[in-house]
């Protein structure tokens, strides 16, 4: 058996039971506190094998427990990657392409990295446009194939060649 923490005592096992009886076995909030708990038996450096994680997180986990709540093991805000463009800058955006109905990815791309300063690829651009509910639709000839003989002029294609 291994040394027992003097940072991990019942109190905290305690804080940890409940909240996983609160929240249920799934989700990373959860797994945090079965590792807690698992710490009290096992100990922190078995545990932190057993869950793919270092003992310095095990550690900081239950400080966390022990000295705020279950709010303080959940994933804080400002992780993950930032964003390319703000919110203010999206609507700058929704202005000019409002403006330009015509308006190219490549164009707006360009434009984009003059005003903001901000390089984006061709699908970063289109997406933007995407949700700001804007549709990239290439403007094309459409012909009519039951009026078609009815034209004097038809455009020459290699697939229409039945006419």
């Amino acid at each position: 058996m291994a040394r027992i923490s003097k940072l991990l005592d019942d109190q905290v096992v305690l804080i940890a039971t409940e909240g996983l009886k609160k929240i249920g076995n799934s989700g990373l909030v959860a797994r945090k506190l079965q590792a807690i708990i698992s710490s009290k038996k096992h100990g922190i450096t078995k545990t932190a094998e057993f869950y793919s994680t270092t003992k310095s997180s095990i550690i900081k986990w239950i400080k966390d427990l022990k000295q705020e709540s279950l709010a303080a093991l959940e994933v804080q805000a400002g992780r993950g990657r930032k964003r390319l463009i703000t919110n203010d800058q999206e609507l700058e955006i929704r202005k000019w392409i409002s403006e330009d109905c015509n308006i190219t990815i490549e164009h707006l791309r360009q434009k984009i990295s003059e005003n903001m300063g901000a390089k984006l690829s061709k699908s970063t651009t289109h997406r933007i446009m995407q949700k700001l509910e804007f549709s990239y639709i290439i403007p094309s000839f459409i012909i009519n194939y039951t009026n078609i003989r009815n034209y004097r002029f038809v455009l020459f294609h290699p697939f229409l060649n039945f006419l």
